[in-house]
């Protein structure tokens, strides 16, 4: 159970070190008209029925803003997302774009472009597209000045695991957001307004931004897998494994934010225990597995190590 902890200590002291680089800035202004939305009086139409845009749109309709409605490729898709936030089904993307003033495109990062495309040719002049994609910067709206729209990328630091349920946990969420200012100061103060915290970051730190966001999520998924297959070599069922670490995961977690990365290590490295380390490494070592998934243990397990051995150094150097 300690290598989880070593394992979990290593996602946010690099998600750390990453989010530091990445600093607050207001992208600058353009000669465009000022947009003549904002506030109570915004039409937000979706543009893709999947989970975010469908957690996105119950959101804000709870919250009394007009949600016009949703268009997807997939028409069931799109009626059960009007049908689940009490709004309208368009069959013609279109007529959505002629109903709202305000687009969220909610659609995977390799269809933003063509949506984008295709949406181009309609009159969006004033109007604010966004994305939500998480890697990809608002840079991907093509021209989008000679449109005469305001662009810009959203994304919620969430975790969006169900369509239809998943919006009772959307409090207080934290967002990014970048692109022209016109659109993100407006997009700003629609988020704030519900209570959400804003970091606007360059456009060209979007990559990097993501991929903190994956340390600090997906991977940490990827790392409890890789306790609990270690678990089952040692007899656990899965149902134990998931129940044996749940406790030593949460709380260690829960410390991470509470004292910081250094203030949370425990273990054999932060003890300086080598002897144990290298114990551990010849119980990996000695798996009857395929010499593939051995390796790959043993990869990870002296990767986070050595990051664990930095930050206890840290933490020996301050004393």
């Amino acid at each position: 159970m300690i290598l989880f902890a070593w394992k979990i200590e290593y996602i946010f002291s690099k998600f750390s070190s990453i989010l530091s680089g990445i600093q607050r800035i207001e992208t600058a202004s353009d000669e465009m008209p000022p947009v003549t939305t904002g506030g109570d009086d915004m039409k937000l139409g979706f543009i893709g029925a999947g989970k975010v845009g469908t957690t996105l749109g119950k959101v804000f309709s709870e919250a009394g803003l007009e949600v016009v409605g949703f268009y997807s490729r997939t028409k069931e898709s799109a009626e059960e997302s009007a049908t689940f936030t009490g709004t309208k089904l368009y069959d013609d993307a279109e007529d959505l774009v002629k109903a709202s003033d305000t687009l969220f495109i909610t659609v995977s990062d390799a269809a933003i472009k063509d949506v984008w495309d295709y949406i181009a040719r309609f009159d969006i002049k004033n109007k604010i597209i966004c994305h939500c994609s998480g890697a990809l910067s608002s840079d991907i709206f093509k021209d989008s000045k000679n449109s005469g729209a305001h662009v810009c990328s959203i994304h919620p630091i969430f975790a969006f695991s169900d369509k239809f349920s998943i919006y009772k946990q959307f409090n207080n969420v934290n967002f990014t957001l970048e692109g022209d200012s016109e659109a993100v100061s407006t997009i700003e103060e629609l988020l704030t307004g519900l209570g959400h915290k804003v970091r606007i970051i360059p456009s060209d730190k979007k990559v990097l931004y993501h991929a903190a966001m994956v340390y600090a999520s997906n991977l940490v998924v990827g790392i409890i897998n890789e306790s609990v297959e270690l678990l089952k070599e040692c007899d656990f069922s899965e149902e134990e494994g998931y129940l044996a670490i749940e406790k030593l995961a949460k709380t260690n977690l829960d410390s991470v934010f509470a004292r910081g990365c250094e203030g949370a290590l425990t273990g054999p490295v932060e003890r300086g225990d080598y002897e144990t380390v290298n114990r551990h490494r010849d119980a990996i070592n000695g798996l009857i597995c395929d010499e593939e998934k051995k390796n790959r243990y043993l990869e990870v397990y002296d990767n986070l190590s050595q990051e664990c051995a930095v930050i206890a150094e840290n933490k020996r150097k301050r004393g």
